[in-house]
């Protein structure tokens, strides 16, 4: 990719980020926070894909 595209990129991704910081930082500020049982709702699956990946690499592996 030439300089002067690299450089166009650059900015569009600057200006994009400009463009949604105000309603993003808005939509932190009014979330609702999460509960205890809201993250282990994400984390278990998470970890039970993990679990799984980890069991296959090891059965590859012989």
């Amino acid at each position: 990719m030439e300089t002067w595209e690299q450089l166009l990129v650059g900015a569009a991704a600057i200006l994009i980020l400009l463009w949604f910081w105000p309603s993003a930082r808005k939509s932190v500020k009014e979330s609702p926070k999460g509960t205890r049982e809201d993250w282990l709702g994400v984390i278990k699956p998470i970890g039970l894909v993990i679990a799984f990946v980890v069991f296959l690499i090891l059965i590859a592996r012989g």
